[in-house]
């Protein structure tokens, strides 16, 4: 082997560590980014359940037990009615959530927006209340997968 040859295979191997090094380091930065972004998301998430939590003391515990237990046509009809709030019917499933969250880690985080939304909507309907009906699914909440967009 002369010398032409040895001196370009060491070149070679010199490149292949420093780009070895170089795909490492990207890698660790990577990982370091997608880290910072889970603990990011964990902490939202956590402060989102905490929230909730001390929300849920405005209804009174044997009232979202009763309203936890409504079949889905009792619960719709009591919306209609009057007889329950939309504020009361989500203090009631955001418990049961928090349940959901303690056994399965379910949670991604929940829609804090939506306390405002159910107000808005209980003002609404109780100015005109008995004047006109209410819009099919009034009050009912529901939970939607992560991967959908949603604003707020």
């Amino acid at each position: 082997m002369d010398i032409s040859c040895a001196s370009f295979l060491v070149v070679f191997l010199c490149i292949y560590i420093a780009f070895l090094f170089y795909k490492r380091k990207r890698f660790e930065t990577r990982c370091h980014r997608l880290e910072s972004a889970v603990k990011y998301a964990l902490d939202r998430r956590q402060q989102s359940i905490e929230t909730v939590k001390v929300k849920l003391d405005e209804v009174d515990a044997g009232l979202r037990q009763h309203i936890a237990s409504m079949d889905f046509q009792v619960l719709l009809d009591s919306l209609q009615n009057g007889k329950v709030t939309a504020l009361q019917v989500l203090r009631a499933y955001q418990e049961k959530a928090l349940a959901a969250q303690e056994k399965t880690n379910c949670i991604t985080q929940f829609i804090l927006e939506a306390d405002d939304w159910a107000k808005t909507l209980d003002e609404q309907f109780e100015t005109n209340k008995g004047t006109g009906q209410r819009p099919p699914f009034f009050g009912i909440p529901f939970s939607i997968k992560e991967c959908i967009g949603v604003s707020g």
